[in-house]
């Protein structure tokens, strides 16, 4: 249902289709409780034709599976895990939780009994906020309950907040107990709400107090349909305009193909003017096709290089020449390399006649004529109907530029304006080979974009993939599998492994992933090490979850969590890259972490959450054995969130990291590392 869960069954119009609502909104729908929150959040969503999430309902859903599993409802963990993995999605009868409509079973009187107990605790809070935010982040969707608009969703370009006099939220209440068969008293009811509103009133983030640009709406002595008709006028309101996008330019795609071996890799380096694809003796180094940018005489274009042509290939062969026909196929122009010195043997006889068969100009390009004497040899290259040969020396750059007047000579002009669109989200996929990184890549992108391949090291440099979901575009970076050290990678391996730990510098969001059968090992916790160090976001993606037997799956999720507890700030995702299970949770997953990423919190708000907590982290001495004071906080930059204490003396590690779990408590910043420094009066930072 990515990118947009929008509930409506192929060939039944959405209720209220007329109604011009961005396909990623969000209304966000706050209010103290019998202020018709559910209610209207249903109506809400069924008007507009979008996904409805009960966050009270997310509470009852653990609570059944506790039931469920035997859990108590005082086994704090135990529930947290619970709530962590669920896999909730939306269809228009409802929640989906785990594949199955969420059924009655979560209103029964027993999971009534325990749902408040299982909802008192601050860790099964925290990782049901967690799933909602990685909901919300699609879009297309209504969501209420008490802090959606302040802490789940802040960002919602529609919040409301419903309110009623307690007259009327007392006769409500009557409604639904006297509909239920309980016995009914208003000012028994009116009592409970007085002492509910109050024990809010006395919350951190208090259910009473509406988000700063947040819509009051009292629906005392409303209907229903009037609170709905309110929220769609918002809605319409907060829709952009149907403009079209500006035409962007294109620029004109060169394919290089050619035999294994023949120098394509090192011509792309010339051509391109750094070491941009990897070169090694050992034929077959290039195995998926990468695309670089080149610039000539105030033109660009993207040149494509290909894995080598073999024309009766086999298993992973037959992949790699999958994706070079691919190539040559989406090609402007196609630039047939041969080797000038071995002359042209069958293979090249092969792919030639197949070239001859293109709807796009190729040029023949004979490499390693490395001086004039070797062109007297060119000749015999003319069998391959083709044409004449161009002589380059990918090696020495011989001929390059020549080669280059030629190709732009050969190429289309941009189709249209140039025009800016939004920033490129840019997400590494990382790990240990084989765990599955290309089908995962693959899924995502929804191609066969990357070679998937049983046999380990199948991918050996970074595969960029721009995609544009909704109104986002991502660049998705493929890597090769980082089986060891740099120290202990040999030729193409180690280049492999720099452009790996390159691309998580370059991410603004990693993904690692890890194998379910073989857990988090020595090497993957080098790798979040490396992420960690970057400052990226990232999110663990457990893949091969379908092979993980049911009773093991709460104890191989907890392992994984403790082994990788230093980065405990990112989500951990189940999948099956195989199967696609949980890989529609992924995306948002990594929008969430890319909002934390770039999050910044107003100083104001700091220095008030400073004050709080103060009072319950111990921080250390000064030099003169005095407790260490904190006067003054500030987020010094994002990308990682950074954050300046201006302190008395130095604080301990133990201090700094109660702050860090205290400031992600408060703010969210899932998914992120952050960047604490304490800066001690007349002296640097620590």
């Amino acid at each position: 249902m990515w990118p947009y869960a929008r509930p409506v069954i192929e060939g039944e119009p959405a209720e209220g289709a007329g109604v011009p609502t961005p396909p990623g909104l969000v209304v966000a729908i706050d209010g103290p409780a019998g202020s018709g929150k559910s209610t209207v959040a249903g109506m809400t969503a069924r008007r507009l034709g979008l996904a409805h999430l009960d966050t009270g309902a997310m509470y009852r859903v653990v609570a059944a599976r506790a039931l469920e599993r035997g859990v108590a409802p005082e086994d704090a963990d135990a529930l947290a895990a619970i709530a962590e993995g669920l896999d909730i999605d939306f269809s228009p009868k409802g929640m989906i939780v785990d594949g199955h409509p969420a059924g009655p079973e979560i209103r029964s009187p027993a999971v009534d009994r325990i749902v408040s107990a299982v909802s008192s605790h601050r860790t099964v809070r925290e990782a049901l906020v967690r799933v909602q935010r990685a909901l919300m982040a699609r879009g297309g969707i209504v969501a209420e309950g008490r802090d959606i608009g302040t802490v789940v969703c802040p960002e919602a370009p529609v919040k409301v907040f419903l309110i009623a006099s307690i007259q009327e939220r007392a006769r409500r209440r009557a409604r639904d107990l006297g509909s239920a068969g309980h016995p009914v008293n208003l000012d028994t009811l009116r009592g409970q709400i007085e002492d509910r509103d109050h024990l809010d009133s006395t919350r951190v983030h208090s259910p009473l107090v509406p988000a700063p640009d947040a819509v009051v709406i009292d629906t005392t002595g409303k209907t229903p349909e009037e609170v709905v008709e309110e929220i769609a006028a918002l809605a319409a309101e907060a829709s952009p305009s149907a403009i079209e996008p500006a035409a962007r330019a294109r620029s004109a795609l060169v394919a290089v193909v050619g035999r294994a071996n023949v120098g394509k890799s090192t011509l792309v380096n010339r051509l391109v003017g750094r070491r941009a694809a990897i070169e090694h003796p050992e034929p077959g180094v290039t195995r998926d096709r990468q695309a670089y940018e080149v610039e000539w005489t105030g033109r660009r274009f993207g040149l494509v290089d290909t894995g080598g042509w073999e024309p009766r290939a086999k298993g992973l062969a037959a992949k790699v020449l999958a994706q070079a026909e691919r190539a040559a196929h989406e090609a402007d122009l196609i630039l047939m390399v041969v080797d000038a010195q071995t002359g042209a043997v069958e293979d090249d006889l092969v792919v030639a006649r197949k070239l001859r068969r293109a709807d796009v100009p190729v040029l023949l390009v004979a490499n390693k004529v490395d001086s004039a004497a070797h062109e007297a040899e060119l000749g015999a290259l003319e069998r391959l109907g083709l044409g004449p040969a161009l002589p380059v020396s990918a090696s020495h750059g011989r001929g390059s530029g020549d080669l280059l007047d030629v190709i732009i000579a050969n190429i289309p002009e941009p189709s249209g304006e140039a025009a800016i669109g939004p920033e490129e989200l840019a997400i590494a996929i990382v790990g240990r080979p084989n765990v599955g990184k290309s089908s995962l890549f693959n899924r995502l992108v929804g191609a066969d974009r990357s070679i998937v391949h049983d046999m380990p090291g199948t991918t050996r440099d970074t595969v960029d993939v721009v995609a544009t979901m909704g109104d986002r575009v991502y660049r998705f970076i493929d890597t090769a599998g980082m089986r060891r050290r740099a120290k202990g990678a040999q030729g193409p391996e180690y280049y492999g492994l720099v452009r790996s730990l390159r691309a998580i510098d370059a991410a603004h969001v990693v993904v690692h992933l890890i194998d379910a059968n073989e857990g988090p090992t020595d090497q993957d916790q080098r790798i979040a090490k490396r992420i960690v160090e970057a400052g990226r976001a990232g999110i663990v993606v457990v893949n091969k979850w379908d092979l993980v037997p049911g009773e093991a799956a709460d104890d191989v999720a907890a392992w994984v969590r403790d082994q990788m507890r230093f980065i405990s700030w990112s989500s951990l995702i189940r999948t099956s890259a195989l199967t696609g299970r949980g890989v529609k949770r992924i995306l948002p997953a990594i929008e969430g972490a890319h909002a934390s990423w770039e999050q910044r919190v107003p100083t104001a708000a700091l220095n008030t959450w400073l004050r709080e907590t103060l009072e319950h982290v111990p921080l250390g001495q000064t030099r003169r054995a005095r407790p260490t004071k904190i006067r003054y906080v500030t987020q010094s930059g994002v990308r990682p969130p950074t954050f300046v204490f201006f302190a008395s003396g130095q604080v301990t590690a133990s201090g700094l990291r109660g702050l860090e779990n205290r400031l992600r408590a408060r703010f969210g910043f899932e998914g992120t590392p952050l960047r604490l420094h304490v800066r001690v009066a007349g002296r640097g930072r620590r």
